[in-house]
């Protein structure tokens, strides 16, 4: 995790195109060889450190680097240089002057590669920058200007870091267009050419890389630069003491005073001293004419997203948390992770939704399989405990979004398999059991959708839809036997997975009108089934049909003890499975806990509605409920038109939610009130 603070900005390019140049005059002195062949041949990383104990001496650098360049050069020679030869080398060295200051507590780091055209090594190469690139967030890409970027070797570069760049999801690219030596700039940095030909060169350059990254969504600056005027300037400026050669002293005096003035200094110590004794006053100008402060505004732009690197990092890091399968370790490590990101200027949401996905995966592989398999394991209370140890920590690290919305919806379709597979012996407990989860998730649904649409919303229609089905079983009792109960309990809990896998189909951030009338005409016509279903049950009870003498009239009965026998086994795993109940008991509590928002509680009305006065609850013990199927048909031509309620393609999305949802209300009161008739009826 040392890296995760750390801007890593790449300096690539093709062969010559003054890579070295442009970092040595980042570094003021001549860390690397500036020759036209090719000179750098190991990756060499500076890392920026205040730590003075680890600070290099750049006379050591620069001995290293020439060390293992000859080395690697003699291997490229004699057709022995590999991928396993090439040993990146790294630096620590002092903040670099006048460069992009990051923002506290961030670090960056400069890599000067090696060019990537050169025949015999550019495979080696590619692949090595491919390998680190899902560090690298800046690409500061050399290219000559006298090129025009007309070369295969340049474009492929630049198809290669956008590539790379899409494939990490990371990173930002500048464009360095070298060897403007004949360039001027106003204080507001806005530039001339000295020639029409250099102008129309960077011009092509300019457009040649806009459209390789056009409709890419990278972040993409260009600017000019005299990479040897830069150096030539800062090295003198911030390290004097090094040896000046002759013709850097040459190159100053001629540019700030003529050739003609030049012939008065005919010695090395007069250049010197003339030059050093200048270098204050013309430093700003000569640093403003190399380009070398546009390049600065242009990396300013790139340092302002340094947060979104930093989280990027962190993401890319989760993979190696969850490289240790034991659960307690992988959260403390995304605890330790998280520390980072404490200062609200860091937006989250990418990281957080990272590793709700991350952990959710880890949790469907390694966590649920050993609830399934819980009769086996001798270390159960164990397990518990690390499971809800983890939970509680996750609260800290699901800092309540709208992206949590996939977490937890997987977590509850675990759980409704798991309710599937709990089947009562006793009917009431059985019941109970059913209600208070059915409950428990649409109240968690209720908290979806006053997460997403940051609103307090009532579930009102959803708890007299509970209450109308508690009516209808609870109170009638002696007329449905266990089977049915079982299979009831299956049948509603397999509607909710279904409701869940179908908000899972759907994109996280479209809460449609759509999708809230399926789903709620889904629960209206599941209370339809259950009560044709009762009525199916109270006629094999009247035929009193026996399991070995069946008459054809009972065809589709029979299909029904089919399922009561798949039951039975099921029915008879049901001890393995209470501990499994109780354990997701206790974790959809957590669950609420993590995902702690704001909903409307049920009313008074909803209360009443959810139960019977005890006088209509005996009347309803004693009624036989044999409704034929018909009385419970819906008509739809009974339903006048709600012009108010009527879902126009202008409205806002909070007025199609409100419409859609008064819509399923009226249908669900429709649907109710038509088998509250059918009961009077049969009572009469």
């Amino acid at each position: 995790m040392d890296n995760i603070n750390n801007i890593h900005i790449a300096v690539i390019g093709c062969i010559s195109a003054g890579k070295s140049t442009f970092i040595n005059g980042l570094l003021c002195d001549t860390i690397s060889e500036m020759k036209r062949k090719a000179t750098t041949m190991n990756p060499q990383i500076y890392r920026i450190t205040k730590d003075k104990s680890l600070i290099q001496n750049n006379k050591v650098i620069i001995e290293q680097n020439k060390k293992i360049n000859q080395e690697l050069s003699l291997l490229r020679q004699q057709n022995k240089l590999t991928s396993d030869k090439l040993t990146e080398s790294m630096y620590f060295i002092n903040e670099i002057p006048d460069f992009v200051k990051p923002p506290k507590d961030i670090s960056y780091s400069l890599l000067d590669m090696a060019g990537l055209n050169d025949a015999s090594t550019e495979k080696i190469y590619y692949d090595y920058v491919e390998s680190i690139s899902k560090t690298i967030d800046i690409y500061i890409i050399v290219i000559d200007l006298n090129s025009g970027c007309d070369t295969s070797g340049e474009i492929k570069v630049l198809e290669f870091v956008k590539k790379q760049i899409q494939k990490n999801k990371n990173g930002s690219v500048h464009i360095l267009v070298n060897k403007c030596d004949n360039i001027t700039f106003d204080k507001d940095y806005v530039f001339e050419f000295a020639n029409e030909e250099e102008y129309e060169l960077y011009t092509q350059i300019e457009n040649k890389c806009n459209d390789i990254f056009k409709n890419s969504n990278i972040h993409l600056t260009i600017s000019p630069i005299c990479a040897n005027q830069m150096y030539i300037y800062r090295s003198i400026k911030y390290n004097p003491e090094a040896t000046i050669e002759m013709n850097h002293l040459d190159t100053i005096i001629q540019h700030e005073i003529g050739k003609k003035a030049f012939k008065d200094f005919d010695t090395y110590e007069k250049k010197k001293k003339w030059v050093l004794g200048k270098m204050k006053s013309i430093f700003n100008g000569a640093m403003l004419e190399c380009g070398y402060l546009l390049l600065i505004e242009k990396l300013k732009d790139h340092f302002s997203m340094a947060h979104t690197y930093v989280v990027n990092h962190a993401v890319m890091e989760l993979p190696h948390c969850f490289e240790n399968n034991h659960i307690t370790s992988i959260v403390e490590r995304i605890y330790d992770l998280l520390q980072i990101f404490k200062k609200k200027t860091y937006n989250k949401t990418i990281l957080y939704d990272e590793i709700r996905v991350r952990m959710t995966a880890f949790l469907s592989k390694e966590f649920f399989p050993w609830v399934g398999t819980m009769h086996k394991l001798t270390n159960y209370k164990e397990c518990f405990n690390i499971c809800n140890n983890m939970l509680n920590k996750m609260k800290e690290i699901n800092k309540i979004t709208s992206d949590g919305y996939l977490f937890y919806i997987d977590n509850l379709t675990h759980l409704t398999n798991y309710f599937r597979l709990c089947c009562m012996d006793d009917v009431e407990e059985c019941l109970e059991f059913l209600q208070n989860a059915y409950i428990n998730i649409n109240t968690l649904f209720a908290k979806i959708d006053s997460l997403l649409l940051e609103k307090k919303i009532t579930t009102w229609n959803v708890l007299r839809i509970v209450g109308k089905y508690k009516k209808y079983y609870v109170y009638n009792v002696e007329n449905v036997d266990v089977h049915n109960i079982a299979y009831k309990t299956i049948t509603r809990t397999t509607m909710l997975l279904y409701l869940l896998k179908y908000f899972l189909r759907h994109d996280i951030w479209d809460i449609s009108p759509i999708i809230i009338n399926d789903i709620l005409s889904q629960q209206i016509n599941h209370v339809e089934t259950l009560y044709i279903m009762n009525n199916i049950l109270d006629l094999n009870n009247q035929f009193c049909i026996d399991k070995s003498t069946k008459s054809k009239e009972s065809v589709k009965i029979n299909n029904l003890y089919v399922l009561f026998d798949k039951i039975d086994i099921i029915t008879s795993e049901y001890e393995r499975f209470k501990e499994s109940y109780d354990f997701f008991k206790t974790l959809i509590v957590t669950l609420n806990e993590i995902f702690d928002t704001p909903y409307t509680e049920q009313t008074n009305e909803d209360i009443e509605l959810e139960t019977d006065t005890e006088n209509e609850k005996e009347l309803e013990e004693n009624t036989s409920m044999k409704t034929d199927k018909k009385d419970l048909i819906i008509d739809e031509s009974d339903s006048s038109p709600d012009e108010e309620n009527d879902i126009k393609d202008s409205d806002e999305p909070e007025v199609v939610y409100k419409k859609s949802i008064k819509k399923a209300i009226n249908k669900s009161k429709k649907t109710v009130d038509k088998v509250d008739k059918s009961i009077r009826k049969k009572k009469d």
